[in-house]
């Protein structure tokens, strides 16, 4: 084992390397093995860097379920009107927690919002909008109180929800509508002229 100036760094028996620190008295160890011993330290490095600047996010932090974070800033949120609380409790339930609700916080990602979104909002782009909603604004408080690093949710205008199209009539459509009015006028000159009585 060898000590830097922040941490220390170990050889395993597989000949990777872990890297270890210590902070605010818990210790803390690197993610996952490096291949050099370089390597490990310029982890230890960025660390360390992170820690002096105040940017460092406890990786300990968001070791918590999109479900359990969900439900516990609901309950937080106590100026929300009962409907609103039911309408984020069932978008939860139902349309988050189904998917992402297992996974934690740390390890929700960009790509995987993108592809729950996705498949939502093929079916139901309504309630895909309002699903996001709450999922983006959850992730904002988290952003906020340190659990993650950034936000995963990055999908441009995937929380506007957008008037159904009205239907537009197609070419032989409009041309058979036109066909129906011009036979009932037809229809209704040829009624009008045999009620005329002929001058005597």
């Amino acid at each position: 084992m060898s000590r830097s100036r922040f941490g220390s760094i170990r050889r395993r028996s597989s000949g990777r390397f872990a890297a270890t620190y210590r902070h605010l008295g818990i210790e803390y160890r690197a993610p996952t093995t490096f291949v050099s011993h370089a390597d490990a330290r310029a982890f230890l490095a960025t660390i360390d860097s992170e820690i002096h600047r105040g940017v460092w996010i406890d990786p300990l932090a968001g070791r918590t379920t999109v479900e359990q974070y969900g439900t516990r800033w609901i309950q937080e949120r106590i100026t929300l009107r009962p409907r609103t609380v039911e309408l984020y409790v069932r978008l939860l339930q139902s349309q988050i927690a189904p998917v992402l609700g297992r996974a934690m916080l740390s390890d929700l990602s960009a790509s995987g919002v993108r592809s729950w979104h996705a498949e939502l909002a093929r079916t139901r782009p309504s309630t895909a909008a309002k699903a996001y909603r709450l999922l983006a604004t959850m992730m904002r408080t988290a952003l906020d109180d340190g659990l993650i690093s950034q936000s995963p949710c990055r999908i441009r205008g995937a929380g506007t929800e957008r008037a159904r199209e009205r239907p537009i009539a197609s070419v032989a459509e409009v041309e058979e509508i036109a066909c129906t009015c011009a036979r009932a006028l037809r229809g209704a000159h040829s009624a009008h002229g045999m009620g005329r009585v002929a001058p005597g």
